[in-house]
């Protein structure tokens, strides 16, 4: 047999059941029960089977042109203090979520949301009413607090998460690439003549991102004269009278900061009191426009969704031995608040 290419007939008669279910099963379709498809995924895996890549494209040719209904669920599963409080224009998980509902569909699926603050509800009781659902794929939402860990049954289901906030276990994981996207907003504002660049950045939310936006700062200012390295001002709650006393001491001829409030503050308060300088933000929010990076949100959704996918299709559930990171580059978009500076 291992002299040929293995086919679904192979896998069929190791199973003693028909080519069909076979078929079924490898397509996760819900036709077939969730342990018969398991004990087929690991068969085809154990025999070497490998798709046909033509047969492959018609299928999903087919698929995408056909008027089938979306039956196949993914859970997202949320873990916020209130059952849809991300649920507004402003959040960012909206944005992941949208994104993630429009390419599951684009692939048979639908998307259920289900939130782990329903009352009675555990990690472990969630896994049991998944899998008895049928639901194979878990899209997990990003956690309220950094570091957080969740209890799932994670062998029954294959898994993406968003970005760095569960720290256990390491699923696959979609995200802004953070770490390229701070590094973008400096290149943009040292071409633009800047010298004295300093960072705003709330400490929860560089932990969040695993310390992406203060890290490669820290890298930057190592490569400018040390009479114009600024060291970050990276405090857990923003506080007007410290961020002002801290410009007043350090004079940076343009700000990057981390968050849309800052630049609320910044634009709301008499910019008469504050030293000349440019303002930049690393998440762009067009209700306060001013010269930053947008995370593309929309993308990592997408992302996130095709990666899930593609474990679902190869049978891969669990906590993966090596973790994939997509990591999706941030865009710059240049708004009024930053001039070319000379001399």
């Amino acid at each position: 047999m291992h002299n040929r290419k293995i086919s679904m007939h192979d896998i069929a008669k190791e199973c003693g059941c028909s080519v069909m279910t076979v078929s079924y099963a490898l397509r996760d379709k819900p036709k077939v029960s969730a342990e018969t498809k398991s004990r087929i995924q690991a068969v085809a895996r154990k025999l070497g089977y490998k798709p046909d890549p033509s047969l492959s494209a018609l299928v999903s040719y087919r698929g995408n042109v056909s008027s089938q209904s979306i039956a196949s669920p993914l859970a997202w599963i949320s873990a916020t203090p209130q059952r849809d409080d991300w649920l507004h224009t402003d959040n960012f998980v909206l944005h992941y979520y949208q994104a993630a509902c429009k390419r599951a569909a684009e692939y048979g699926y639908r998307v259920e949301r289900f939130w782990l603050g329903e009352p009675g509800i555990t990690p472990k009781r969630l896994s049991q009413i998944l899998y008895s659902r049928g639901v194979t794929g878990l899209l997990v939402a990003p956690q309220p607090r950094p570091n957080a860990s969740l209890d799932m049954e994670w062998d029954h289901f294959s898994a993406v998460t968003f970005g760095h906030t569960l720290a256990v276990p390491q699923l696959h994981m979609a995200s802004t690439h953070h770490s390229n996207l701070t590094l973008t907003a400096l290149h943009h504002i040292r071409d633009l003549g800047y010298r004295r660049v300093g960072l705003y950045i709330n400490r929860i939310h560089d932990m969040r991102v695993a310390h992406n936006f203060v890290g490669p700062f820290l890298a930057d200012q190592m490569q400018v004269a040390v009479e114009n390295r600024i060291p970050p001002y990276c405090e857990p709650d923003f506080s007007w009278d410290n961020l002002h006393a801290w410009l007043d001491q350090w004079k940076p001829d343009c700000l990057l900061v981390s968050d849309s409030y800052a630049v609320k503050v910044l634009q709301q308060r008499d910019r008469g009191t504050l030293p000349p300088m440019g303002i930049v933000t690393l998440e762009y929010n067009a209700q306060y426009p001013v010269s930053g990076m947008s995370h593309n949100f929309p993308s990592v959704g997408e992302a996130a969704v095709d990666l899930l996918v593609k474990l679902i299709r190869r049978g891969e559930t669990g906590i993966p031995s090596v973790r994939q990171s997509i990591l999706v580059n941030g865009s710059w978009i240049e708004d009024h608040s930053l001039a070319t500076v000379t001399g």
